[in-house]
């Protein structure tokens, strides 16, 4: 019996110390292309149409929000939400550096992420990696479970000047 108990208690205490296989942000979350039938693509040209006033004076510019929704013929709902957001000042990117925007209630809804990128300055596009992913609860209210979770995604190398 003490033999029983003590190998009990080790498993136990190896569970405890290292913990159940966890899945990393990038696998708990599908990725993949969007169905719209015309997918909205981004025009580096379209913040130099904003009037030079407002890259002045906002911390930052949002220069397209868009969300659209399909029906399909099985009742499924499929909603795609674009936001492209110009940061003009060091304060939008302690402000914006993360994106909180994404959640669902994974009971019966499926989060598909389509694109999280950054386009700087000069060209470049940097594409946001598993590791700047992560999935967690919602509600930090512990007097009520909400169910739903949230997708944080934290945006890597951020500068002045970048969408």
């Amino acid at each position: 019996m003490v033999r029983r108990c003590r190998s009990f208690l080790l498993a136990w205490a190896a569970l405890c110390a290292f913990g159940p296989p966890a899945l990393a942000a990038g696998d708990a979350i599908a990725r993949g292309p969007s169905h719209e039938p015309a997918p909205f693509r981004y025009d580096p040209a379209a913040w130099q149409k904003v009037p030079r006033e407002f890259l002045d004076d906002a911390p930052a510019c949002i220069l397209y929000a868009a969300t659209t929704c399909l029906v399909e013929a099985d009742g499924t709902v499929e909603t795609v939400v674009h936001e492209l957001t110009r940061l003009n000042s060091r304060k939008s990117l302690e402000k914006l550096g993360e994106f909180r925007q994404i959640s669902y209630n994974p009971a019966f809804e499926k989060l598909t992420l389509n694109e999280a990128r950054i386009h700087k300055r000069g060209g470049k596009i940097i594409a946001v990696a598993p590791r700047h992913m992560h999935l967690r609860d919602a509600s930090t209210d512990f007097q009520v479970y909400d169910p739903d979770k949230q997708l944080v995604l934290s945006f890597p190398s951020l500068e002045v000047g970048d969408v």
